[in-house]
């Protein structure tokens, strides 16, 4: 595709990230993980509406099926993360037990559990199986289906608050998705879209380029963003940025046109180099610099005989290990607490592991933190259970933390 998946204008390369397996494809054996197909991962730029995206757009139940096992629960920063956002949405929007929520991209229903405690109507939607069934069981009502069927197919009550964390990048349909949106909040004039993004200017700024894996389809500005919601009717009016998931965005919309916040405007007004094809230019180099950098660190390390492994196994991981050729000769195990990915393959060819237990009968020299922005936490949590060894931040600048 050289055409942009918003306005059709033809787009321009920015980052080559090589042919990678989908970053998602953690599977029981290597000979499975050997048949798995590599797509091309490559970033363009839309000169026309500033829209940062892949060049090759996959489908969506490509990525999200039956064998994805992403758990939001998982994560200890995620489940203090949405139990706040739940929290502070509340009582932002003032919900009752009358009124009803409905979380897009739900997951496990770690959003909505705590309304559903609070006796606030919820309604999640989730195509992917195994995270649904968990939502589930835990009473959480999850739709198991793809959103843009959800508003032609099922009968919903009036909702008054539509949430997407971090899934308008990933649907490959985005004009019909917002379509999907837009027919929901027209049932309810005072209903708000409130979408939270990862932010492309916290990418670029961070040289966090493992977040541009298969699944993240488009790479949000707020002008990029505004541009593509005008298009369904959706009219931005506040927008804020959070630090989660490395930095991210949280945008607030509606049917009817309301006020633009002083925070919004101050916001677009920053975002002026972000529109520029000369910004996209430098970060490719300076990602291909960061490779570089870390790979001499992990390579210098294995020639000193010193054993490594990856903490975490994030979808994000896999990007930056394929694209660093970082392999089992170099990494000897990922270490997890997500149950779906023990005991599998990352599309690198590394093992997955449960961390507790490769920590209490073994003591690697390194670790180097794949979840690189929870660095902190994950450091801590290590020393506090005994590790004494080393540990290696990939990004944002490769460097060894005694």
């Amino acid at each position: 595709m050289n055409k942009c998946q918003n306005c059709n204008a033809k787009c321009v390369p920015i980052l080559d990230l090589g042919r990678q397996v989908i970053c998602n494809r953690f599977l029981k054996s290597k000979k499975e993980l050997a048949k798995e197909k590599k797509y091309p991962l490559s970033i363009v730029f839309c000169p026309k509406c500033s829209l940062v995206q892949q060049a090759i757009l996959l489908p969506t139940n490509l990525i999200f099926n039956k064998n994805f096992n992403y758990l939001s629960g998982a994560s200890r920063d995620a489940v203090t993360h949405f139990e706040y956002m739940a929290k502070r949405l509340s009582r932002e929007f003032k919900l009752k037990k009358t009124d009803f929520v409905m979380d897009i991209g739900s997951c496990d229903g770690v959003f909505l559990k705590p309304l559903m405690e609070k006796g606030i109507g919820v309604i999640g939607v989730e195509p992917t199986p195994k995270p649904a069934k968990i939502a589930n069981a835990q009473g959480v009502h999850t739709i198991v289906k793809q959103f843009e069927k959800v508003p032609k197919t099922v009968r919903l009550p009036k909702i008054k608050l539509v949430t997407a964390f971090n899934v308008i990048a990933h649907t490959s349909t985005i004009h019909p998705f917002l379509e999907g949106v837009k027919t929901i909040l027209y049932k309810n004039p005072e209903a708000v879209f409130l979408s939270q993004s990862q932010y492309l200017p916290d990418i670029l700024e961070k040289d966090s380029f493992d977040t541009l894996y298969h699944e993240h389809n488009r790479f949000y500005t707020i002008k990029s963003l505004q541009n593509l919601f005008v298009r369904h009717n959706l009219h931005i009016y506040d927008a804020e940025r959070i630090g989660y998931y490395g930095g991210s965005i949280l945008v607030y919309a509606a049917i009817a046109p309301r006020p633009q916040t002083k925070r919004l405007k101050a916001i677009l007004k920053a975002e002026k180099k972000y529109t520029k094809l000369s910004t996209y230019k430098q970060f490719g180099k300076e990602v291909k610099a960061k490779r570089d950098k870390l790979r001499k660190l992990l390579i210098s390390a294995k020639k000193q005989g010193k054993r490594i492994v990856g903490i975490g196994a994030p979808m994000k991981s896999s990007v930056l290990l394929s694209y660093c050729g970082i392999t089992p000769k170099i990494v000897d195990v990922l270490t997890e607490v997500n149950a779906l990915k023990i005991g599998t393959y990352s599309p690198s060819g590394i093992k997955v592991v449960d961390e507790k237990k490769y920590f209490k009968h073994n003591a690697p020299d390194i670790a180097m933190i794949l979840s690189w922005n929870m660095s902190d936490t994950i450091m801590k949590s290590l020393r506090k259970s005994g590790y004494k060894g080393k540990f290696i931040i990939p990004l944002p600048d490769p460097k060894i933390v005694a």
